[in-house]
């Protein structure tokens, strides 16, 4: 397994929604800036050739986020990031099995994401 963290929050989906409702350049640009930012965390990582499990912990400043809205938005900038960063061929099924979302108790003083990924072989795939 390996792992990586995003130092603060990713933005939620209603960011996104709020964004795109006032202008659809503002979305755009939060979504691009958001995916580089994930992309440059994940850069730390080596290139992964087979499918793979993520398990995500949303470790938040505190509880004030539905965890749905987190991990709506969060998970679409992180995937594209992974992706962006070549670290992942593609976030399609084929490559992405299986997410798992978890939400730890929040952490005012460290708000962060908290990215596993566990490789799992060729032979697992579904014939």
């Amino acid at each position: 397994m390996i792992s990586f963290v995003i130092e603060g929050r990713l933005p939620s989906m209603n960011d996104f929604i709020g964004a795109m409702n006032k202008n659809r350049w503002m979305g755009a640009n939060l979504k691009r800036k958001e995916t580089r930012r994930c992309a440059i965390a994940a850069s730390i990582l080596p290139k992964i050739s087979k499918p793979v499990e993520l398990r995500i912990s949303w470790v938040e400043c505190d509880k004030r986020r539905d965890i749905d809205n987190v991990a709506a938005g969060g998970t679409k900038v992180l995937l594209d990031g992974l992706v962006a960063a070549g670290i992942l061929p593609d976030d399609s099924r084929r490559w992405v099995r299986a997410i798992t979302h978890l939400f730890p108790d929040p952490d005012k003083a460290h708000p962060r994401v908290i990215v596993e990924i566990l490789v799992i072989g060729e032979d697992d795939e579904p014939k």
